[in-house]
Parts: C-alpha cells; structure tokens; sequence
C-alpha cells in the first residue's frame, strides 16, 4: 500500500512538473510540435468543451473524450473559485487544470498496474520494478504530461488488462458490467480503441480457465463478443449524441466529419517491416528525433520532431533498439513458460501487439504518435521476464535492472535535449 501511494505520487508530480516545463516553452498552445501531437487542441476541449474547427475531444474519433473530462473539471474549477483558493481568471484556471488531466490518468496507472502483477502472481518488488519500467518509458513520460488523448487511452487499456488478470486467477470471473464500463471509457476517448478491447475481451472469454472447450464453446465466445461490442458501440453513441445536446452543438458521428481520416491510410511494406520495430523501441527508450519544417503561421516553433526514418534503407537500428526489441523478444518466450491459467493474457497481449503492428504500420504518419496504444500491452510483454527467474534468478534480475537504466537515460538523454532544443530562440 505504501509502495503504490509513494509511487502514485511520484508519477503525478513527475508528469505534472515536465507538462508545466512544455507548457512554458510554449508547446501547448501550438500544432504538431511533438510527433504531430496536438496538445493545443486538447488544451482548449478540456477546458473549454469545444474544439478547434472539426478537431477535439467530441468528435467521431474522439467521441467522449471531452465530454468524460469537461463537466468534472467545470465543476472542480468552480468549487476553487468559491472557495476563494485561486485569483487565477476562470478560463486561465480551467486550463491550468486541464494541464492536470494526462498527469493523473498516468498516476491512476501505478495502483492499476501493481494490481495487475500481483494478480499475476509477480511478488511486489517485480511489480514495482515494472511499474518504474513504465514510469521511465519516454512515451509515457510525454504523453503523461501533455493535454492529449494518448496517456488516457494508455491507462484504460491497463485497466482492461487488469479485468483480463481477474478473470483468470484462481476463483475468477468476467465481471460484465465493469468490462462494460471500460470499453464504454476507452472507446469514448477514441474510436479505434473498440477494436483491440473487443479483441481483448473475445480472448479473455474463449481462453479463461473455466471456458468450456469446442467449437460450440468458440461459437459463444464469438456471440458474448458481438453483443458486448455492439453494447459497447451503442452507449458511446449514447453518450456522444448526449453530450453534443449539452453543449449546444457536435458535429456528426462520421468519419467524413473529420479531415484527414481517410488521407491518414498509407499501406506501405517497409514501414511495417522497418518503422513499427523503430517505434516500438522508441516507445520505452529513444533515439534521436529529427525535425521537419512546418508551416502554421504564429507558432514558436518552426519545425515537427518526428521519429519517422527518412528513405527506403533499414536505418535506425543500434544497440539500443536492438537490446529493447530482444528483451521483449525474451519476455514473449517467459510468458510461454507461464502458468497454464495464464493463457489468456498471453494471448491478449500477442493480440493486441499483433492488431497494433498491423493497423499503425496502415495509419498515419508518425507512428510514435500512437505509441501509448502499445505501451502497457508492450510492458506486460516485458514482464515476461519476470517468469524466468526461477531458473536464471541473478541473470534475469540484472538484466531487468540493465534494461530499466537503459531506459531512464535514454528518456531523460532525449527529453534534455528536446527541451533545450525548444528552449532555443528562432527553433
């Protein structure tokens, strides 16, 4: 208990203090500074609501987004002024707390995660090995800090993992109505998100310990799925066609209502091959990000740091990314050693890192971006590790050590850099 409080405070002022220190150097009020993040948008949906023209936290990508966080923020920032605890104007305090939001989605993670592990059967020291593993990770340091749909998504994916470990331990069940709710949450910050948590949850179904085998067992995974998936769908719509009632307008749930969706699909081989492998790494312990010029009238900052190789040559590999990719690659091969009953989780983690190569590698530009949609399913991947140690007990516990500096000096390496860089005047 002590351990994931001290953590959980950790975490909050970690990322709270380093999204003030973006905030300060003007990120947050900009487009596309941070591998094509937008944290001004999101800055401005939840604090005020709304959008910027067809971007935001209420539309059909983001359908619930701003609706799950305005109303609380609303009603916290009015209970402060009538407190009198702040002389701050009220849209200037909104947004000062709308700078809280990814911090404390990234800290709600610790408790989740640790809740994880030990249900997992990992002692307590591993589970906080691992949670400091994903505490250190660059993108989550990021996306932990800034106004963005990244970090939330990350952390509800934990939490679904977690109703994966309850199903699955000794005297568990799927609990329905809390698989419900989170794929309702997860799904509201962003639409895509419906698809591994379905995958996720048909997974946890068919290969629970106490799931019936055949194919007629197969049959009703496959209709308990659709009907939590449709169920799922339908209250999100729900609740989008509400909150756009409360706030007076929303644009229509459509694809076609947001620029650039379709545009975003570029199939293209080497990127899969090549650049899924790179973000992957990028993801706990990066390299160095280049730059490419933007062109948005006003803003500081003239240029878009990205992770995406440049040309048609398998660059970009070193030792470092080399080292992650293995260590993942070994923590896939623990999780083959794991207890029977943990199959499910095996596969839900196989999963989700299989729909993530394959969608990311066909969407979008920046895959990094994208990089908390992986992260957690990446992390328990790692974990596998941890079901070694009985047979290597020194070699695997100094090799987890090993990785976690690794990690931590390539985040705080590349984040020093990186706001230096923002830092400098004319960049």
């Amino acid at each position: 208990m002590l351990a994931a409080a001290a953590l959980t405070l950790l975490s909050f002022s970690l990322h709270l203090g380093l999204g003030a220190h973006f905030r300060g150097l003007g990120v947050c009020d900009e487009w596309n500074v941070l591998f094509d993040a937008d944290p001004n948008v999101y800055l401005t949906s939840f604090a005020g609501g709304g959008l910027i023209g067809p971007w935001g936290g209420r539309s059909f990508v983001h359908p619930n987004l701003s609706n799950f966080v305005h109303p609380p923020l609303v009603l916290l920032a009015r209970s402060i002024e009538r407190l009198h605890l702040s002389r701050r104007e009220p849209r200037e305090l909104r947004r000062d707390l709308a700078m809280g939001v990814a911090p404390l989605f990234a800290a709600l993670r610790v408790p989740v995660l640790l809740a994880l592990f030990r249900l997992l059967g990992f002692p307590l020291g591993w589970g906080v090995l691992f949670c400091l593993l994903d505490l250190v990770s660059f993108s989550g340091l990021l996306f932990g800090s800034l106004p963005e749909s990244y970090g939330p998504t990350g952390t509800l994916l934990a939490v679904t993992y977690l109703l994966v470990a309850d199903a699955i331990r000794p005297g568990g069940r799927i609990r329905h109505a809390a698989w419900l709710a989170t794929g309702v949450v997860v799904t509201g910050i962003t639409i895509s998100n419906l698809l591994p948590f379905a995958l996720i949850y048909g997974l946890t179904v068919r290969f629970q310990p106490r799931a019936p085998r055949g194919a007629s067992a197969m049959a009703g995974a496959a209709v308990s799925t659709a009907l939590m998936t449709a169920a799922v769908a339908a209250l999100t719509f729900g609740i989008y066609r509400l909150g756009g009632y409360a706030a007076g307008s929303a644009l229509p749930f459509s694809p076609h209502a947001t620029p650039h969706v379709f545009e975003a699909w570029d199939p293209d081989l080497l990127k899969a091959v090549r650049d899924f492998p790179l973000a992957l790494a990028n993801t706990f312990a990066p390299g160095l990000p280049g730059q490419v010029p933007k062109d948005f009238p006003g803003d500081l900052h003239s240029f878009t740091l990205t992770f995406a190789p440049t040309g048609r040559a398998l660059t970009g590999f070193d030792l470092r990314s080399i080292a992650i990719l293995a260590a993942l690659a070994v923590g896939m091969a623990g999780h083959l050693r794991a207890p029977h009953a943990q199959r499910a989780m095996t596969w839900a983690i196989a999963g989700v890192m299989a729909f993530s190569w394959l969608f990311y590698s066909l969407y979008g530009r920046e895959l990094f971006l994208y990089s908390q949609h992986w992260q957690v399913p990446a992390l328990l991947m790692l974990a596998g590790i941890g079901h070694l140690r009985h047979r290597f007990p020194r070699a695997v516990v100094a090799g987890t050590v090993l990785l976690g500096l690794l990690i931590a000096a390539q985040s705080a390496l590349q984040l020093g850099r990186i706001t230096r860089l923002l830092a400098t005047p004319g960049s």
